[in-house]
């Protein structure tokens, strides 16, 4: 049986009650998936949404007291990132905008069939999961990087420092560009401009190169780059970086 802290929390406010009671009861039986409630009124669904904080809001435009559209636009003015999926009878322009408006994420016309909306939920976790598993090593592997610069006795506090591990693991993601994909990318994170970001790593990669122990610097970079103790370009230093690492894995 899963451990309960890892299962998705789905609410369900829906105003077809045979619809809710079907797919509430197979998200009980789902060992991977909790329901957070089901209601057929929109206030309760607020109510639930403010004590549960589910994963997934499935809201639908007809309920009682206050419409899906209204219930989704108080969880965003809240500050609720939480994925939305809206069910409704109607997919016009009007509806289409506020969806865009409100950041919902996935619409369904109805009427639906009950397998179907279980179905699209049961899609929704397994995509959570994989990205759940990708922000794990993502972050196991950012915790690896913040080691190898613990050598290079830095103040982490830096930007020069937040960017250069920003960096690295982004090139460990894709095989991009710095100068076109990857610093704007940065900046975009940073609130920076990709001048600003390539200047700043450029500082922090000539510090490491210029003030650290040769022994240091030969452990990451090789013997003949220490000897000739040139200035390194940043595609360099990070691909040297992603390389140290490598090694490791292979050699367990």
């Amino acid at each position: 049986m899963a451990d309960e802290k890892q299962k998705l929390r789905v609410l369900l406010a829906c105003a077809d009650s045979e619809l809710s009671r079907y797919v509430a009861r197979r998200l009980q039986e789902n060992g991977k998936l909790e329901l957070a409630g089901w209601t057929e009124d929109g206030s309760r669904a607020l109510e639930l949404y403010r004590d549960t904080r589910p994963g997934l809001v499935v809201l639908d435009t007809d309920l009682f007291h206050v419409d899906g559209l209204t219930v989704a636009s108080r969880i965003r003015e809240q500050g609720g990132k939480e994925t939305i999926l809206l069910l409704s009878a109607f997919q016009g322009a009007q509806v289409l905008a506020e969806c865009s408006v409100l950041s919902i994420d996935y619409m369904m016309r109805k009427p639906l069939k009950e397998d179907a909306l279980y179905d699209h939920i049961r899609l929704w976790a397994a995509g959570m999961e994989e990205r759940e598993k990708e922000l794990s090593e993502e972050t196991r592997f950012r915790k690896r990087v913040d080691q190898v610069f613990e050598a290079f006795d830095l103040r982490t506090e830096s930007k020069g420092y937040a960017y250069t591990v920003d960096a690295v693991c982004a090139c460990r993601r894709k095989n991009s560009g710095l100068t076109k994909e990857i610093y704007p990318a940065i900046a975009r994170k940073r609130d920076t401009t990709p001048a600003n970001v390539e200047r700043d790593i450029r500082y922090t990669v000539k510090k490491i190169w210029k003030d650290c122990e040769a022994s240091v610097l030969e452990r990451y970079f090789g013997e003949m780059a220490v000897r000739m103790r040139g200035r390194i370009s940043n595609g360099r230093f990070i691909k040297a970086i992603l390389d140290y690492l490598s090694r490791q894995d292979e050699e367990g």
